[in-house]
């Protein structure tokens, strides 16, 4: 019986000393909060549009986006920042059914709905 209770006791020390162990652990323990949300560069493609079956015309903006260190708004003043060049892009517009490709067509760059001035 005495055996008994002395490994009780052996086993309850060292429960305490392996919690006690752990949240000695965690707190010297730290995490780095440093984020930098600014990558290296990588060319990201922006699609915008709403196709309409009804609807003779379909329109779509296809743009780059960005990111960099200063002011995002005089980095968008340059052209190249967020267009592409129309003569190194082709977009198509793809229809599959069940995986099979059933028909492609080639959109074509226009510049027929300017853009708003200002922001």
């Amino acid at each position: 019986m005495l055996l008994t209770l002395a490994l009780v006791m052996r086993k309850n020390q060292f429960s305490l000393w392996y919690i006690g162990t752990i949240i000695i652990s965690m707190f010297n323990s730290s995490c780095s909060n440093d984020l930098d949300i600014l990558d290296e560069y990588r060319e990201t493609s922006i699609i915008y549009g709403l196709l309409n079956a009804s609807d003779s015309t379909q329109y779509l903006r296809v743009q780059k986006a960005f990111l960099g260190r200063g002011n995002a708004l005089l980095m968008a003043q340059n052209a190249d920042s967020i267009y592409y060049d129309t003569a190194d892009v082709e977009i198509l517009l793809q229809r599959y059914k069940a995986d099979l490709l059933i028909d492609t067509i080639k959109l074509q760059p226009t510049d027929l709905l300017p853009k708003d001035d200002g922001l």
